[in-house]
């Protein structure tokens, strides 16, 4: 329901279109399919760093349609596996995204910092931890704003009061 029905044919023709331009990149970047071209110049010229070439931008448009078309095909799983990690931290993002600031302000603080003889397994772990700290910050900070009670608490009230007096 939703999805767009793809015939037979058109699937086979888009497989045979894959095929053929995987089969010319390969012969291009193996074989020297055009052997008087300086494809270091080329490459300059199209994927230019600087200048934000027009290679660049059709990479950049292809690798996000292709993150869209993996994330859209896997959504299930995905939402699944780290629906209970995202969901909070895309609802609350904000909030996310200060304590996040807050928490790398203060790690860049400690001694050693940036760490160069760090062991990547640990790294990894504690890279894991901070996220779910994030994480379990975020709800805390949501749930305190949602409680009634607490509202006065975060949010002063300073805006005036509108009456018919006011509308005039």
């Amino acid at each position: 329901m939703g999805e767009t029905a793809v015939s037979q044919t058109d699937f086979h023709a888009f497989s045979q279109l894959r095929l053929a331009l995987l089969t010319i990149n390969y012969l291009i970047v193996f074989h020297g399919l055009w052997p008087g071209i300086d494809w270091k110049e080329v490459n300059t010229l199209i994927f230019d760093k600087f200048s934000v070439a027009p290679g660049r931008i059709f990479l950049a448009f292809w690798v996000f349609a292709g993150a869209y078309k993996l994330i859209t095909q896997f959504w299930i799983v995905w939402q699944k596996l780290l629906g209970w990690l995202l969901l909070p931290l895309g609802q609350n993002a904000l909030i996310a995204y200060l304590v996040q600031g807050y928490l790398s302000y203060f790690i860049s603080r400690l001694p050693g910092f940036p760490f160069p003889d760090h062991d990547p397994i640990i790294m990894g772990f504690l890279h894991l931890g901070v996220v779910l700290f994030v994480w379990q910050v975020t709800r805390l900070i949501a749930h305190l704003l949602d409680n009634p009670r607490l509202n006065w608490l975060f949010i002063p009230s300073i805006s005036p009061k509108i009456t018919s007096e006011t509308n005039v």
